[in-house]
């Protein structure tokens, strides 16, 4: 599986303290060696939102978007619940 991040992305991550960009660094690491089987990522907080359109959440306020084609994760936006769903509403 590749990540590559959406400049929107990069934008948002450089925002976040240290420790939260620390937090979805492990996050991402933890995704990309078990996405596609659903048993294996049990309690990392991926969730299908779309067709090819996931979630992951990083604690109780951090949530990352990305969208998948093929082999290829694209980092799409980081936010809040609510800041994840107008970027939603744009998206689709």
């Amino acid at each position: 599986m590749i990540i590559q991040q959406d400049k929107r992305f990069c934008r948002e991550f450089e925002k976040l303290s240290t420790v939260d960009q620390a937090r979805i660094r492990d996050a991402l690491k933890k995704i990309v060696s078990v996405f596609g089987e659903p048993h294996r990522h049990a309690g990392l907080g991926l969730r299908k939102l779309g067709r090819d359109v996931y979630e992951v959440r990083v604690g109780l306020e951090l949530r990352i978007l990305m969208t998948r084609h093929k082999a290829v994760l694209l980092l799409r936006t980081i936010g809040n619940h609510d800041e994840i769903s107008r970027f939603l509403r744009d998206l689709l």
